[in-house]
């Protein structure tokens, strides 16, 4: 989506895959591998995509965030 000259890529894991039914390594691992892909990108929004299931393990939310959370911190200190 294009506002106002700035470009934005919403960036969803497969929401009634690996973050409902995989482990949380199998979580971490593909919430990795879209982080990579988007690597040349300023402006993306990590998600869960449109849905997150109700029976979502928690733990596996919690692989989510955590690399989620990482990848912003280490991309803040590759700046400095």
């Amino acid at each position: 989506r294009n506002v106002t000259g700035v470009q934005t890529c919403a960036l969803p894991i497969y929401p009634t895959g690996t973050i409902l039914n995989g482990s949380p390594a199998e979580v971490a691992a593909e919430t990795k591998t879209l982080l990579k892909m988007m690597d040349s990108r300023r402006n993306y929004v990590l998600s869960t995509g449109c849905d997150l299931p109700e029976k979502t393990p928690l733990r596996n939310l919690n692989a989510f965030m955590h690399i989620g959370r990482q990848h912003k911190i280490g991309k803040k200190t590759e700046k400095h």
